[in-house]
């Protein structure tokens, strides 16, 4: 049989309960629902409507069954940390994350899916960073909406490992580009009327005709690391999209993570190395 999530938290102050879940972060919305589900307990005691919660008192949250909307299949991914509450993924290179026409079957999501079934938890696969089909490392997953909620109030530091052609003048620096989006096609452009970006570099290792390079993430465009390496004539190493000319699986790993834990409250930190 499957279990529903369960969060405890031992209250230290006098405050209604609406206001205590709104303040981790849970919607109106949510809150409400878990009312109707029956997921709210003080003291062991089922509570139907908001009250008064006391110093030492006990809440507990269980959170409700979710629809799995999308195709579940069981397929190999890499487990870096897990917790009743999230998973973080070393997403290898070349597998799309989410299912679409293309990868309808094939794709992190639908493994993902077919484990928490398998472990029988009542939750699905809720992306709280994203990485394109090339792009292989760190991806944070929540198991619950109600945890994806909890990360709109914590910012993820998010640093990736990039390998790109030739040789750059300036060994550290930070880049300021405006990313747009042509239409229908994926490839974005660097123009004035694009949102802008941010990315802070520093290179940490010259190899004979190319170097590796720390990047981290000030925002978070759809392939703005991409688009700001070729910007600088550098482009990643595999990224034909962008112009690189070297065969080779694109050269960007998400290989640091850090943030807050929603529920434990503390800090979460990941590395790894990059696959090439």
């Amino acid at each position: 049989m499957k279990r529903k999530i369960k969060i405890s938290y031992s209250i230290d102050r006098i405050i209604d309960i609406n206001s205590f879940l709104t303040d981790i972060n849970i919607s109106k919305d949510n809150i409400l629902k878990l009312y109707q589900t029956k997921g709210i307990y003080v003291n062991s005691k089922l509570v139907l409507e908001n009250k008064l919660l006391l110093v030492n008192d006990t809440l507990v949250i269980y959170l409700y069954e979710e629809s799995q909307d999308f195709y579940n299949k069981p397929g190999y991914f890499d487990i870096v940390y897990e917790d009743d509450y999230l998973l973080v993924i070393n997403k290898p290179a070349n597998l799309n994350v989410m299912s679409n026409k293309q990868y309808y079957e094939e794709n992190l999501a639908c493994y993902v899916l077919d484990y928490l079934n398998k472990k029988e938890i009542y939750g699905t696969v809720h992306l709280v960073n994203r990485l394109d089909n090339l792009t292989e490392g760190l991806l944070i997953i929540a198991k619950h909406g109600i945890i994806h909620h909890m990360f709109e109030s914590i910012e993820i530091t998010k640093k990736y490992y990039v390998r790109v052609e030739g040789h750059l003048s300036n060994k550290k620096d930070t880049i300021t580009i405006p990313i747009m989006k042509l239409n229908s096609d994926i490839k974005r452009v660097v123009n004035d009327k694009g949102k802008p970006s941010t990315t802070i570099y520093e290179v940490v290792k010259e190899n004979s005709d190319s170097t590796d390079i720390i990047a981290t993430l000030v925002t978070g465009r759809t392939h703005q690391l991409r688009l700001t390496f070729s910007y600088l004539g550098h482009p990643i190493i595999g990224d034909k999209l962008y112009g690189s000319k070297i065969s080779s699986n694109l050269c960007l790993c998400s290989s640091y993570l850090s943030f807050v834990h929603p529920i434990y409250k503390k800090r979460m930190e990941f590395s790894i190395h990059p696959s090439f």
